[in-house]
Formats: C-alpha cells, structure tokens, sequence
C-alpha cells in the first residue's frame, strides 16, 4: 500500500542519514525468522530467505539505568492519532538484566560480562554471521537491515500525509 511504501522510503532516507554521519559507529538491524522461500523476490544475499519479525513493544534502555518500554511508534500517527502507553523504569540492576536477556533473546547469546560499549561490534559480527548463514539464523534473530530490501519496497509518495506513516 502506498502509505507502507512510503513509510519504507522515510525510514531507508532516515538510515542513510545514519549512516553518513556516524559511519561504522552506527548499525541497523532487522529481527528475521526462517522461511522456506525468498520473502522479497531477491536471492541474494541469503538473510532475505526470512520473515520479518514485527515486535509491537518498542524499548529503550539508557546507560543500564533506565528503559522506557511502550506501544507508540515515531510517526505522526502514534503521536498524533493513535491510542499508546508506555512506562519509565528506573532500576538500575533490574534494566541491565532487562537488557541483557533481550539482547540474549536477539542475538542467541550475550555473555553476561560483556560491557554494553563493545555491544556494536557484537551485534555485527552475529547479524552478518546469520546473513551468509545458508537462509537460517545460526544464532538468534538478528540479521542486518539490508539497503536492497528496503530499496524494493521504498516508494516516496507526495500524496501521502506524514501523519499517516
């Protein structure tokens, strides 16, 4: 639908942004779930043999001391129209493990040690690992957010209101 199309197009416009400006210390990343088959039409490279996995909850966690977690997306329409909830936590041991264990969840593994600054090259290193993994996550969910597939479905639309996407 032309309002998703050009939700694709603001957000492949938003990472390239990104990416300019922070170069390596920057990354975007997808959760995926294994498929049988090609999901965007595209067969290389190998982590679009997968589904997206849409998580409803959004989180933010702040310096292993605080995590926002809520419904509201960052868009016109939950701001402006939408129904949304969410709730500050401050708890500084509680928000670590909060952390960690959806890290864990994500990537397959996280060592509990590991400080959160090494966290980039971590998140990386699984997500290609999963990419060139023959079509199946090796570990977790996490594969990078691919250009190419935001490219196939990104479509600027004059016709359609920000508010909406």
């Amino acid at each position: 639908n032309p309002a998703t199309r050009h939700g694709h197009h603001l957000q492949k416009t938003a990472i390239k942004r990104l990416e300019k400006a922070y170069g390596e210390d920057f990354g975007s990343f997808t959760l995926m779930r294994a498929l049988p088959n090609p999901v965007y039409g595209i067969d290389h490279p190998k982590s679009l043999n997968h589904n997206h996995i849409y998580i409803h909850a959004k989180t933010m966690v702040v310096d292993d001391r605080y995590a926002i977690i809520g419904s509201a997306n960052l868009n016109g329409r939950s701001m402006l129209t939408d129904t949304e909830t969410g709730v500050l936590w401050h708890d500084p041991e509680g928000v670590r493990a909060y952390r960690i264990r959806l890290w864990q969840h994500a990537l397959g593994s996280w060592p509990d040690d590991q400080p959160a600054i090494k966290a980039l090259d971590y998140w990386h290193r699984t997500a290609n690992t999963n990419a060139c993994g023959g079509g199946v996550p090796s570990e977790g969910f996490v594969v990078p957010l691919l250009a190419a597939a935001l490219d196939h479905y990104a479509e600027a639309s004059l016709l359609v209101p920000e508010e909406l996407v």
